[in-house]
């Protein structure tokens, strides 16, 4: 590869983001590009972490999906990994498992860690490899001619990450490997059920609509912690961060 491209979208919190920043400073492979689409942030913040190597763009985005569409144009003719405010890569090595396991204009998808508190969720293989299972913290898109460039459906928020993985793929094909490249961070509005998801999905299939209910009833009756190790129960082991770290 000549290069990969990580987009990290913000709100604005810069503890999350630098944390991000961070992450992607510490890879062992440093052919990379970092462009940072962001609400707002402060100048002091834009000079702190000014770098050759990181581009920002504040101010210029009217949603998530929106700021991901201002990414893509930006990122089109590369091997594009998003990255989003919080999250980190697995290890310093992630960048340079990408770079050396997808030789060919294929997009990939590896795997991704799920992380509440000290709990790593980990999916199981059976689950990685199924036809349908996609993760867009771990999607490697594949560089497309500007005429060609997929976009994000602003308009349909809860499938959107989706559309876009699978209208990619259609284009560039597949290849999935097992190997953890990221830790996604639970708790945000894609992963916790509320009154907000339950009215996003209303006009979704009455299947997920009721999966999203009773989420939303598991979740008032339990903690946030073992809501958690019940709904990734049969996708996912999980295992406690000390331990796993240890091991």
């Amino acid at each position: 590869m000549k290069i990969i491209n990580i987009i990290s979208v913000s709100d604005g919190n810069k503890k999350d983001l630098k944390k991000t920043i961070d992450s992607v400073k510490n890879q062992s492979f440093k052919k990379y590009k970092h462009f940072i689409i962001a609400k707002k942030l402060e100048k002091k913040f834009l000079k702190k972490n000014k770098s050759n190597k990181i581009k920002f763009i504040v101010g210029k985005d009217s949603s998530i999906y929106n700021a991901m569409n201002i990414g893509e144009k930006l990122t089109y003719d590369n091997f594009t990994i998003y990255l989003n405010s919080g999250d980190i890569f697995f290890s310093k090595n992630s960048l340079r498992i990408i770079n050396n396991k997808i030789k060919k204009n294929l997009n990939g998808q590896f795997v991704t860690i799920l992380k509440y508190k000290n709990i790593l969720f980990f999916p199981k293989k059976k689950y990685f490899y199924d036809k349908n299972t996609f993760t867009h913290s771990s999607f490697v898109r594949s560089p497309v001619k500007k005429n060609d460039i997929i976009f994000y459906d602003e308009n349909y928020l809860i499938t959107a990450d989706g559309d876009w993985m699978k209208e990619n793929i259609k284009k560039n094909g597949l290849k999935k490997i097992y190997l953890p490249i990221t830790i996604f961070s639970l708790d945000g509005l894609s992963t916790f059920p509320s009154l907000k998801t339950i009215i996003m999905k209303k006009n979704l299939d009455i299947k997920g609509l009721a999966k999203e209910i009773i989420k939303f009833i598991i979740s008032k009756f339990t903690s946030r912690k073992f809501f958690y190790k019940l709904i990734y129960s049969t996708k996912y082991n999980y295992k406690y961060e000390k331990i796993y770290r240890q091991s």
